[in-house]
């Protein structure tokens, strides 16, 4: 959990240096390094949006939009950002998600997720009741 806080946080504003992303993954961020590296645009780094799914029913499917919905599952997005969201990344003529299948995600330091599992003690049924997902 301490390196998705950490990444969260280090992205919420522009990475002065995506040598800070490479330490938070791990090797694999080399190649995605490289192509953003490439883009020659610093609002690439920016985080402008992250999600946490509520939908018991959704899975890994390879649809992005899908799989930022499966129950647990968070997706990280960075670059370029519709004006509707009222963000302030700025211009960027690229985005880029990064989906966490299972994370851990705490709030307040308590485990709100983990394991493709919400924790009932958070509200997080009663939220997603609300909102219209209704499956045990």
């Amino acid at each position: 959990m301490d390196k998705l806080a950490d990444l969260i946080a280090v992205s919420a504003k522009p990475l002065e240096n995506i040598s800070n992303v490479r330490k938070l993954i791990g090797e694999e961020a080399d190649i995605m390094r490289g192509w953003l590296e490439s883009l020659n645009d610093k609002n690439i780094y920016s985080l402008c949006r992250f999600s946490i799914g509520l939908n018991p029913q959704a899975g890994i499917s390879g649809n992005v939009t899908e799989d930022e919905r499966m129950l647990a599952a968070m997706d990280l997005g960075f670059g370029s950002q519709a004006p509707a969201f009222g963000g302030t990344v700025g211009p960027c003529a690229y985005h880029e998600d990064i989906m966490l299948a299972a994370p851990a995600i705490y709030l307040d330091g308590k485990e709100m997720s983990g394991g493709g599992k919400l924790n009932p003690d958070m509200g997080v049924e009663q939220l997603r009741k609300c909102l219209g997902g209704h499956h045990q």
